[in-house]
């Protein structure tokens, strides 16, 4: 980090949040869309309760991993602090957007939004228990 300049620092601070937002959506854009096309080419029907009950915990789950991996990961400095003020930050906003789920009854959401918390909570565990390391190849 040394080598840095402090406008470069500066700027990987302020990025991490758009960054991490962005992170998510394209994390969830591949999984659903992916599931829907190869699942599709194979023939499995994507009404079916189970179809659809996995894609939604897979792509939903992958995006709240990836917004704390990605913001976590633009950080120049203290990244697991940063990993678990945006998990705690993610588990937050699915706890917000759990209300007017339940009130318009929408079981599929409810289960997406558990899905994105769970996704927060399993990263914030791998981070701890040092499955996966933040520092491992400096973003330069």
């Amino acid at each position: 980090m040394e080598s840095q300049s402090k406008g470069i620092i500066l700027l990987r601070w302020f990025a991490f949040l758009p960054c991490a937002f962005l992170g998510a959506w394209l994390a969830w854009l591949l999984i659903f869309f992916g599931n829907q096309l190869f699942m599709g080419m194979i023939g499995i029907n994507s009404d079916n309760f189970i179809f659809r009950l996995y894609v939604e915990v897979m792509s939903n789950g992958a995006m709240g991993w990836a917004f704390v991996y990605t913001g976590s990961r633009i950080v120049p400095s203290n990244r697991k602090i940063v990993a678990y003020v945006l998990a705690v930050a993610a588990i937050l906003i699915a706890g917000g957007a759990m209300l007017p789920a339940i009130v318009q009854q929408d079981w599929w959401a409810i289960i997406g939004i558990i899905a994105v918390a769970g996704g927060a909570g399993l990263i914030v565990y791998q981070v701890t228990e040092g499955e996966i390391d933040l520092d491992v190849h400096r973003l330069t």
